[in-house]
């Protein structure tokens, strides 16, 4: 089943980018000696060998920053106006260029605010350029009339010039392999659905989409095979997991997400409909953010 954009996916867009039940939280990061205040999101930080991890999580959305020698090189901007300043702020802080920016996958929530970074070059893989350059118009409109001018000033749909297709590439010496998995992982989606994992294989640390996250319910179908890829990357030992939404994580991640979407799994099947699922859901995983799952459970019954 296909499910058109202005229904399922505008729901499920705009929901995540909202940050539905969502408390911004303050936090101040000291990356060797250099501190740093945040008003509305937080940062951590992984230094790795050879490159150093920052992730910028605001509302459960996530962008990722990889801090080589001389360069920044960052995956996907956060959504809101007022986020991206603090955002740019932080990457100003760095000291460092940012040679250029990384979009995962089609979803407005990861590239509406492209027109605040000018003169970066935009990559993204070639079904993401196709989306946002058919649908881009209508996404950035729509999510304008739900927020306001206010919090989304943007007017440009800017289109990533720059195509990834699977390959390695170094950058000031930082191994980067890009990775366009052969399936997707929102089955039913039209758009947005063919991600793209960033793995920096040398330092053992990967950025993925649509596969699982930490913090927040996320059970789309098909579980089963998402627990088969988890537990296939975990195999491959990484160091550090980053996620599109949610907190990044060491190799626990793989765990973690395997136990969720087991658990998550089971209490589907026992489930006569949405309602029960959701409540079981909740009561397992209390602490995490519940605002897709009246989007998502339908998807299994």
């Amino acid at each position: 089943m296909i499910i058109k954009y202005k229904s399922f996916f505008t729901s499920i867009i705009l929901l995540i980018a909202s940050g539905f039940g969502f408390s911004s939280c303050t936090t101040v990061i000291t990356s060797e000696t250099r501190a740093f205040n945040l008003k509305y999101g937080k940062v951590i930080v992984k230094e790795l060998t050879g490159a150093k991890c920052h992730t910028y999580i605001v509302n459960h959305t996530a962008s990722h920053i990889i801090e080589t020698n001389n360069y920044l090189i960052m995956q996907d901007t956060v959504q809101n106006w007022l986020y991206n300043t603090e955002l740019k702020s932080y990457l100003e802080s760095l000291e460092k260029p940012l040679d250029r920016i990384i979009i995962s996958h089609g979803h407005i929530h990861h590239w509406a605010a492209l027109e605040m970074f000018p003169d970066v070059p935009v990559y993204a893989n070639s079904e993401t350029i196709k989306e946002i350059h058919e649908w881009g118009g209508q996404m950035l409109k729509e999510l304008r009339k739900r927020k306001g001018d206010d919090v989304i000033p943007y007017k440009k749909v800017i289109v990533p010039q720059n195509v990834i297709k699977p390959s390695e590439e170094r950058i000031d010496g930082v191994l980067f392999r890009f990775i366009v998995p052969s399936q997707g992982f929102l089955s039913g989606i039209q758009y947005g659905n063919r991600v793209l994992f960033t793995e920096l294989p040398e330092q053992k640390a990967i950025i993925h989409h649509h596969l699982a996250y930490i913090g927040l319910h996320f059970p789309p179908p098909p579980i089963s095979a998402r627990i088969e890829m988890l537990k296939q990357l975990k195999a491959e030992n990484y160091n550090w997991v980053m996620a599109g939404h949610g907190i990044p994580l060491g190799s626990e991640f793989f765990d973690k997400a395997v136990a969720y979407y087991e658990t998550a799994q089971k209490l589907i099947e026992e489930s006569p409909d949405v309602k029960t699922a959701r409540e079981k859901l909740i009561k397992a995983y209390p602490d995490y953010w519940g605002g897709l799952l009246d989007l998502l459970l339908p998807l299994h019954f």
